[in-house]
């Protein structure tokens, strides 16, 4: 497809401040990936954006390092991938555990696993109840593709009631029929403080939506053989937390496995890649760019978005937003104040949680 107008002078603006051959490494990723961020607006993409994101680093070190650190370190996962993650979740990791759950209930040797798919299987899915935690779990996605799941099982949004769908159950396999899986699905999961943390007034107690979870559906859970907290992508940061502090919560603590299409490991957080000469740039970024007034009092929950919520400091952004734990330089926004120069993103992020 032939270059825009507008694409030919922005990636002309950028060989005037970068190598040549790093710009068209970087175009090509943009007409590949980058240019289907969601966040934006028409007739804006991955280059133009990139050239004023440049601009506010008055080094060319600085330019430089920043833009080999877009074509070298970010994790950018598309639509599709992000498709593919939750097919794989679904066939290679769900599929086999409630396999093994016919195993045991069904008395079967470990060999015969295609008598417990060809004989039981269908029975036991249908009581499965898949529940979206927000709306990226792409829930809608997931019912469509995985064509054996019936529309009575899958929860749009844990806020709505789970009552219809017991009776649903009951009216097919008998009124003392209950669900023997919950299995809650998310998109991505950066420090797991969403999920589960422990109350700043009270150190003791857990809060977090996986709680109002349980508030919302506790018939259904309490009942409920498994839990399984599922995310596309998640970080091993994530799952160590979250799993710590279900242990604190009796009505998850000895029936709740981690489920991750994708677990991203320690490695990707740049304030640990002391041997990675980009990752320490951009850290310096970070503490050269990053204003206290930029801060508000939810992110000051997770530390602060200097190096991303809850200090993951990660490279990742996703299709539909960036992540908050993405390092901030990637996608925090704000206007210039006579009191603060601003911030302008690469990939501006949208925020669910907004002050009043």
């Amino acid at each position: 497809m032939p270059a825009t107008p507008s694409r030919r002078f922005a990636r002309d603006l950028l060989k005037a401040q970068l190598p040549a051959p790093l710009v068209d490494d970087l175009t090509f990723l943009a007409e590949y990936k980058y240019d289907h961020y969601e966040m934006y607006e028409p007739g804006v993409r991955f280059l133009e954006r990139l050239h004023e994101w440049l601009a506010q680093f008055a080094d060319p070190a600085q330019r430089l390092a920043a833009a080999q650190f877009l074509r070298d370190r970010l994790v950018f996962i598309s639509q599709r991938e992000m498709q593919d993650l939750a097919r794989f979740l679904y066939f290679n990791q769900i599929v086999p555990i409630l396999l093994d759950f016919i195993l045991e209930r069904e008395c079967l040797d470990s060999f015969q696993r295609a008598t417990a798919f060809r004989n039981h299987f269908a029975a036991y899915l249908r009581r499965c109840l898949f529940i979206a935690l927000s709306d990226g779990a792409k829930i809608d996605y997931f019912r469509r593709h995985h064509v054996e799941l019936s529309q009575e099982q899958v929860v749009p949004y844990y806020r709505a009631s789970s009552a219809n769908y017991v009776d649903e159950l009951r009216k097919q396999q008998g009124p003392q029929a209950t669900f023997s899986h919950v299995i809650l699905i998310d998109d991505f999961c950066g420090s797991g403080y969403t999920l589960a943390h422990r109350r700043s007034n009270e150190p003791t107690l857990v809060d977090g939506s996986l709680q109002r979870v349980h508030e919302q559906h506790a018939s259904v859970i309490d009942q409920a053989d498994k839990v399984l907290v599922c995310h596309y992508i998640g970080t091993a940061s994530a799952r160590r937390s979250v799993m710590s502090l279900l242990r604190r919560l009796p009505h998850y603590a000895t029936k709740t496995d981690w489920i991750t299409a994708l677990e991203l490991d320690d490695d990707q957080n740049l304030l640990l890649r002391n041997h990675d000469s980009l990752a320490t740039a951009i850290i310096r970024l970070c503490d050269q760019f990053h204003r206290p007034e930029f801060d508000d009092s939810n992110s000051l929950k997770g530390g602060g978005i200097r190096y991303g919520f809850g200090k993951q400091a990660l490279p990742v952004v996703l299709y539909s937003n960036t992540p908050n734990n993405s390092v901030f330089v990637l996608w925090f926004e704000k206007s210039p104040a006579p009191d603060s120069p601003g911030f302008t993103p690469i990939f501006r992020r949208v925020n669910r949680h907004r002050l009043q």
